[in-house]
């Protein structure tokens, strides 16, 4: 009888083992998936920011394909928290006119700032504020709207 329990355990064991293992794995995946996905993101947000053709109000098919490309990605991979902070930092950029630059910058910035502390804790990177993470960037938000784009997060 100890001989079958020890055996029924020793199965169990291994069944909670394996388990554990695969859950790790498939994390460990969607993980390494997100960061990629979120660094092709901002890939292509930099691109679009920083086209010389911006600032003349058009912007090259494949470039505007490279962006959509990233969205669909980051609408497929991205996590809740990171969804939820980009379109609410979408609604504000479609309800604010940038050519004219009377919006409310700091809003913008904490609506940055916030999505991009969203994507660094997907990648396991908290600890710093948005205020410290926007010294990173530099952005020609009155040259996005001057070029038609509605939609460039």
């Amino acid at each position: 009888m100890s001989t079958e329990l020890t055996l029924l355990f020793g199965v169990v064991a291994a069944m909670l083992g394996y388990s554990y293992q695969k859950s790790l794995e498939r994390r460990l995946g969607l993980y390494n998936a997100r960061r990629d996905v979120y660094s092709q993101y901002l890939r292509a947000w930099y691109d679009v920011v920083h086209s010389d053709q911006l600032a003349t109000g058009t912007l090259p098919a494949d470039l505007k394909r490279e962006y959509s490309h990233a969205k669909s990605l980051l609408a497929m991979y991205g996590s809740d928290r990171v969804i939820r902070s980009f379109n609410a930092l979408n609604r504000f950029i479609l309800a604010n006119d940038f050519l004219q630059a009377e919006y409310d910058k700091p809003a913008f910035l904490a609506l940055l700032g916030t999505f991009l502390i969203q994507l660094r804790r997907d990648c396991g990177n908290s600890r710093l504020t948005y205020q410290e993470l926007l010294g990173l960037t530099y952005i020609k938000v009155s040259e996005l709207a001057a070029a038609g784009i509605d939609q460039w997060w």
